[in-house]
């Protein structure tokens, strides 16, 4: 019994002093597109090139992430994915992702409270207020009222000049949220949803798939407004575009974006020190300071100006953001895009 007790002791204190696993030379990264991936890209190589590591980063809408996981699950080609609150919590049901390794991930015991979830399967990386970006040139020529509540997009004097999402994107279920519970309403009463998205199409409104063309599109003056965050309008002002961004206070609405180790991944220990760097202190204070994001890592607290560039007053708390019922959506996701399908395409 003593000979067995010694040997596990020697075992234990082995692994405790066990040199760490070598990080691969290359990390794959399935990330949102437009420039956001350009600006995870940025981020990452913060950490990467120092150490002579290669980033390949592969841009693609939320949905489509998802589903490129799925086709490749016996061979997995991405390291890390970039989701929001609904595919994450799909990926994870369909056992699409890695746990997050402790010791791999330290960065992740200072996530604020109730971010990292219980089963250890994955932790936000940013949090985004959702609302909408508009051209403040063309709404000022035109005389157009502030863009502050979901309904407001509605103005006839904008008529063939604001974009919408398919259901590639998760601003389009977030827009639907956000309709019902400004009524008071909650899925799946869907009785606030069906008539505004019929006044939009009555309204020429354009629909794409990916904010990346909706981002050409303001660049270029075809359009002028559409759904999206503080975060990626600031990226667009920062070429030069006259654009702002108001979150919608009828219904302040979060987009959770995480970024997860895929189950399988061909570069796993890239994955996980990439995914700790990026939760780490410096980088979330970065993306602080030089975006529109609100930090996930509990020790960066968010200055006045930093209050300001999200939309919000500068001397106050950030207002709480309502929950967003992700289950409901994915329960009804199928017939939410066929009948999305059906009365925009009229």
């Amino acid at each position: 019994m003593k000979r067995h007790l010694l040997a596990l002791l020697l075992l234990w204190t082995t692994a405790a002093h066990a040199e760490p696993p070598p990080i691969e030379n290359r990390v794959v990264i399935a990330t949102f597109g437009g420039l956001l991936g350009r600006a995870v890209k940025e981020n990452v190589e913060r950490f990467t090139k120092p150490l002579g590591i290669e980033v390949v980063i592969v841009e693609s809408a939320s949905a489509d992430i998802l589903a490129k996981m799925r086709a490749q699950r016996s061979k997995p080609q991405f390291d890390l994915a970039l989701l929001n609150d609904q595919t994450f919590v799909v990926a994870k049901a369909l056992g699409l992702i890695e746990k997050i390794n402790p010791a791999e991930v330290p960065n992740a015991a200072l996530l604020k409270p109730g971010l990292l979830t219980p089963d250890g399967y994955g932790a936000p990386y940013e949090i985004n207020p959702t609302g909408y970006i508009y051209r403040l040139d063309k709404l000022a020529e035109i005389g157009a009222g502030p863009l502050n509540t979901w309904r407001s997009v509605a103005d006839p004097k904008l008529a063939g000049r604001v974009v919408t999402f398919t259901f590639a994107s998760f601003y389009t279920p977030i827009l639907m949220c956000g309709l019902e519970i400004s009524a008071g309403k909650k899925l799946p009463d869907e009785s606030e949803i069906w008539p505004f998205l019929e006044s939009m199409h009555n309204n020429r409104t354009i629909v794409v798939a990916q904010p990346s063309q909706a981002e050409e599109l303001a660049k270029s003056g075809e359009a002028w407004v559409y759904p999206g965050t503080a975060e990626r309008a600031l990226l667009l002002r920062n070429q030069g575009v006259d654009v702002a961004f108001t979150p919608a206070s009828d219904a302040l609405l979060p987009l959770t974006n995480y970024m997860v180790p895929v189950l399988g991944a061909p570069h796993p220990v890239a994955a996980q020190r990439v995914l700790n760097w990026i939760l780490g202190t410096e980088i979330q204070t970065h993306s602080a300071e030089i975006g529109a994001i609100v930090p996930v890592n509990a020790q960066v607290a968010l200055s006045p100006e930093q209050k300001a560039r999200l939309g919000f007053p500068p001397d106050r708390e950030i207002p709480a953001f309502l929950p967003i019922d992700v289950e409901t959506l994915n329960d009804r996701f199928a017939d939410l895009t066929e009948h999305f399908s059906k009365t925009m395409a009229q």
